[in-house]
């Protein structure tokens, strides 16, 4: 059996494909920024006050770091990145089956009629 490469899948998959990989990367990328964020945070506030008191605008650094993280968590709950993630993976793994199913003639495409299969196939995938 050979593999189907993705250039050889029509448009809209590659587009949709790529547009998840994008949105997933987002969201990993801002969920690894902000539990790094808190991380440090939480470091250094266990640092003994011996220490700290050394340090210029301690409090300051640490409630700087705590307000980003906050930040950005407020923009994850509210943007939702995520959503673009799984539409645009639910939209490719949908024009990869439909190919899938055309390519072996199977229901709904049984090439009775080949332009007929064909043009049912562009109008499936363009909804």
């Amino acid at each position: 059996m050979t593999e189907i490469k993705e250039n050889e899948y029509p448009c809209y998959y590659i587009d949709s494909n790529r547009a998840s990989q994008n949105a997933q990367n987002l969201y990993k990328g801002i969920t690894w920024a902000t539990l790094a964020l808190m991380f440090v945070s939480t470091v250094l506030v266990s640092i003994k006050p011996e220490f700290t008191s050394q340090i210029p605008h301690f409090e300051f650094i640490n409630g700087c770091i705590l307000f980003i993280s906050a930040l950005v968590s407020v923009y994850l709950n509210y943007q939702k990145p995520e959503r673009n993630w799984y539409l645009g993976r639910a939209i490719a793994e949908s024009i990869k089956t439909l190919t899938w199913r055309y390519m072996m003639r199977a229901a709904p495409f049984q090439f009775q009629d080949e332009k007929n299969d064909l043009k049912n196939f562009i109008e499936r995938i363009e909804l």
